[in-house]
C-alpha cells in the first residue's frame, strides 16, 4: 500500500467489516469433524486443481497427523509450486492461488451443516 494511506485502509477495512460482518461460525475453531472434512478438501480437490495446473501440491501429513495437529502444523499445500522466480512463474503462481484457494466453499460441509433446499412438493 502506498505510504502514508495505512490510516485510509485501517478506516475501511473497520468500515467494510462492520457493515459486512463474518458469520461466527468462520471465526470458531473446527471440530474433528470439520478437519476430517478439511483433509479431504485439501486431498481430492485441492490437490486435483493442482494437478490441472501442472504442479506439485506439498505433500499432506496423513489424515491422523493432520486431524490431531492441526492448529500446531504449519503445513503449506504451496511449497513445492516451481518456477516462482520469473515474472511469468509468479504469475502462474497468482493464478494458482486465486484457482486453487485453500478455503473450501460454503457447500464443502467444513463449515457445518450443508444448506437445506427446498423440494417442490
Amino acid at each position: 500500500m502506498p505510504s502514508g494511506q495505512e490510516t485510509a485502509y485501517a478506516l475501511d477495512a473497520y468500515v467494510c467489516e462492520a457493515s459486512y460482518p463474518t458469520d461466527p461460525k468462520y471465526l470458531r475453531p473446527l471440530d474433528k469433524t470439520q478437519r476430517e472434512r478439511l483433509y479431504d478438501f485439501y486431498d481430492v480437490e485441492l490437490r486435483a486443481c493442482f494437478d490441472k495446473h501442472d504442479q506439485t501440491m506439498a505433500e499432506l501429513p496423513s489424515r491422523g497427523k493432520f486431524v490431531e495437529d492441526y492448529y500446531q502444523m504449519t503445513w503449506d499445500p504451496y511449497a513445492d509450486v516451481t518456477d516462482t522466480g520469473t515474472p511469468a512463474g509468479a504469475r502462474a503462481f497468482d493464478e494458482l492461488q486465486a484457482e486453487c484457494s485453500m478455503l473450501p466453499g460454503t457447500d464443502s460441509g467444513v463449515w457445518g451443516s450443508m444448506p437445506r433446499t427446498c423440494a417442490a412438493d
